[in-house]
């Protein structure tokens, strides 16, 4: 018979933990990505020539969707 593998109480709060943390990076990272590309007059703020909203705008406003 094949042994199982165990998971302690420990170390389920402890990867609980380390999701938490990463998705709060996430968040922050979204948002600093959403403040920095916003509209200007129908061009992003941020990227050179590039129509609003730009391709690093909307995957970070779906991440915070996500979240």
């Amino acid at each position: 018979m094949t042994p199982q593998p165990t998971t302690s109480a420990a170390s389920l709060a402890t990867g609980s933990a380390d999701r938490w943390t990463e998705l709060d990076r996430l968040h922050e990272l979204a948002t600093m990505v959403l403040n920095k590309h916003v509209n200007d007059n129908g061009w992003c703020a941020a990227c050179t020539d590039v129509a609003f909203p730009c391709d690093l705008a909307v995957l970070a406003e779906h991440n915070t969707a996500l979240l």
